[in-house]
């Protein structure tokens, strides 16, 4: 991922096990946003090393215990929680806006 937009939040959004590596070169991000991205290191959600983001997955891909474990503990679904009350809307019939959207426009 070369920024952190939509997709991070999609996937975070669908609940199912989320790993993100993004290159700390890269970083911009305030002050307020780093303390997020902590979080999401301490969650085991969010890497800046690719070796580190790979270990992980290669742990949580060959123990679904573990992955289960992680993913489903309290603290880390809500974290996700919180973090998607604050980033992200989601509408529950988004398929229906979209359609009806698109009709519009015809």
């Amino acid at each position: 991922m070369d920024h952190l937009s939509t997709p991070w939040l999609e996937a975070l959004n669908s609940n199912k096990p989320t790993i993100i590596f993004y290159n700390k070169e890269n970083d911009k991000f305030s002050r307020d946003f780093k303390k997020i991205l902590l979080n999401y290191k301490n969650n085991k959600i969010f890497f800046d090393s690719p070796v580190k983001a790979a270990n992980w997955l290669n742990i949580i891909y060959k123990n679904n215990i573990i992955r289960k474990k992680w993913w489903n503990s309290k603290e880390t679904q809500d974290f996700r929680k919180v973090l998607l009350k604050n980033f992200y809307k989601s509408q529950i019939n988004s398929i229906n806006i979209w359609s009806k959207k698109l009709l519009e426009i015809i």
